[in-house]
């Protein structure tokens, strides 16, 4: 959902095509910096326990968002849910990876992609008719 949200949000705030840029872009900074280091947390700490960790962290940047309106916030909750992303997908991937291993694994593999890809078609589709409704981010 904060596919579409985002960048209307940047666009409500008045950002040039460039700002645009660096909003949108800066989700995908941390993890660009901490993919090797973050995957060794997940490796000595377990999935489970990086997953419930990755959540609480993808809350904190949905949550600066709303109270630190504006550029600073946006980027911010950018900052932390492009992080919290990463490291949720780390922990899901080893938490499947224990599960079964050959044909078995293949397929709990393939449900866990069939399900992220499903929630990319839904989630902006819904995110796009709620903001209609509310007639901008703003209101919602």
């Amino acid at each position: 959902m904060l596919l579409v949200t985002v960048p209307v949000y940047g666009l409500e705030l008045g950002a040039s095509p460039l700002m645009l840029g660096v909003i949108l872009s800066s989700q995908y900074l941390l993890p660009f910096l901490l993919a090797i280091p973050l995957g060794g947390v997940v490796a000595r700490h377990g999935g489970r326990i990086t997953l419930v960790a990755g959540a609480f962290v993808m809350t904190a940047g949905l949550l600066l968002m709303q109270v630190l309106p504006g550029y600073y916030g946006l980027i911010g909750g950018q900052l932390l849910i492009g992080l919290a992303h990463l490291q949720m997908v780390l922990s899901a991937q080893t938490i499947i990876s224990s599960l079964a291993t050959g044909p078995k694994l293949e397929s709990y593999f393939g449900w866990y992609a069939t399900w992220l890809s499903g929630g990319q078609v839904v989630g902006p589709l819904l995110a796009g008719g709620w903001i209609h409704w509310a007639g901008g981010v703003d209101n919602l």
